[in-house]
């Protein structure tokens, strides 16, 4: 073979092997194109979302690559509200701010409540809860349980929905007892004498017996609230596990010396906005309570007839202030200042603006609404007891009930005259 006719070999065979790369690349693309067009037609004529399996399986194809999510940020559990909430109500403790708070929104999203029976605050307290106790029994299980009940391990899961958050509002024992003798009128059966008088001289007596009417104690009340037996006040192992089953068991123990940095750490909890959050009863009021400066026997001898409760606070206390340093300081701060950012701009919208009134006003039930916020029925709301939005959400669910009732007796009959 001449040297001409192997030098034109050689070019046919690069030639060939050009065209079979080209060809092959004009393929590559056109069935690029082939398989996108195909899952997008299919992806429209299903008008389904992948599942999670077939994210993991394969690929997937969008209608708009520019704008893709890559796959591990689908994956992520996007946060959503919490609106399925068991709160432990303890009187005197201001969990009347917490369960405001959550019953605003649950008229706001017509959630479906445990209602106590008519011209009652609480569910069969201090009796052991049964399924008779809520005026709307046949509703169970709730979204939210809100007002007094005795506490039992067991009794969250029982008659509130999955993922619920389990919350309880504590006090300190001294300041507790104090306001539970104001707001229970336990004055009334010493003479009326000031609380300090009855601490130095009645109270040894009082704390071995149980006081009938407010169904309470007179000692280790917020012990007894959260289902811990009277007979085992005075045993430290016993509190000691009692209190390690409460921290491991609830959400959140809100602790009313911190309010604020407790809505802080309740709005992470159930991812509320901010708004959600504004109460105008944060702090204690000791010109509605009385208070007065307690000497050092005083002190001393709540302590030592309410000595289980001084260590379930101390080890709650303690609990709750890891929490605030799990969630950062400098953050804290920052929410702690927008919330009463939003705190003070409600109170601004909604109250009147006289300080003089403002000082008038010990309670929630005295504030007294501006020319905007008496039209405004949030601010209705906000100055709302429980007991008072509670009514509402009976009367609302009572509606709906007697409407339910007369569907299911027209439909009776409907089906008699067909049988005739």
């Amino acid at each position: 073979m001449t040297e001409e006719n192997v030098a034109s070999s050689q070019t046919m065979r690069r030639g060939r092997k050009r065209s079979l790369m080209l060809f092959g690349f004009l393929a590559t693309i056109f069935y690029g194109i082939w398989v996108t067009y195909n899952g997008v037609v299919h992806s429209e004529k299903n008008n389904t979302l992948p599942t999670e399996a077939a994210i993991d399986d394969k690929p997937q194809v969008l209608e708009n690559p520019d704008k893709a999510v890559p796959t591990i940020a689908r994956k992520i559990d996007v946060k959503e509200p919490i609106n399925r909430v068991f709160l432990v109500y303890i009187p005197s403790t201001q969990a009347d701010s917490i369960q405001n708070i959550l019953l605003r929104k649950a008229i706001q999203k017509d959630l479906n409540v445990a209602l106590p029976q008519t011209k009652r605050d609480s569910m069969c307290f201090p009796k052991t809860f049964e399924q008779t106790c809520p005026h709307n029994s046949n509703e169970a299980p709730f979204d939210m349980m809100v007002h007094q009940i005795r506490y039992e391990r067991h009794l969250p899961g029982r008659v509130v929905k999955p993922n619920f958050k389990l919350i309880v509002v504590i006090r300190h024992p001294i300041a507790h007892l104090q306001a539970i003798y104001y707001d229970n009128d336990w004055s009334d059966f010493v003479n009326d004498n000031s609380f300090n008088y009855f601490i130095k001289y009645q109270y040894r007596q009082f704390a071995r017996i149980f006081d009938f009417d407010s169904n309470l104690p007179y000692r280790n009340i917020q012990l007894f609230s959260l289902g811990y037996p009277a007979a085992h006040n005075d045993n430290r192992e016993a509190v000691r596990h009692k209190v390690e089953d409460i921290i491991h068991d609830f959400h959140l123990v809100i602790i009313q010396e911190y309010m604020l940095e407790s809505l802080v750490l309740l709005k992470e909890q159930l991812n509320w906005q901010l708004e959600d959050m504004t109460t105008f009863s944060l702090h204690a009021r000791p010109e509605y309570y009385g208070y007065e400066e307690l000497d050092e026997r005083v002190n001393k001898t709540v302590v030592l007839h309410n000595e289980g409760e001084m260590k379930m606070y101390e080890m709650l206390l303690e609990d709750f202030k890891q929490k605030i340093e799990e969630f950062g300081q400098e953050r804290m701060n920052a929410e702690k200042e927008a919330l009463q950012k939003a705190i003070n701009k409600d109170t601004e919208h909604c109250l009147k603006k006289s300080e003089e009134e403002m000082k008038e006003s010990c309670r929630r039930i005295d504030y007294r609404l501006s020319w905007e916020g008496e039209t405004d029925r949030l601010c209705h709301y906000h100055v709302s007891r429980g007991s008072e939005l509670t009514t509402l959400l009976r009367i609302n669910w009572d509606k709906k009930d007697a409407e339910r009732k007369r569907k299911s007796l027209h439909k009776k009959i409907d089906a008699q005259k067909s049988d005739d």
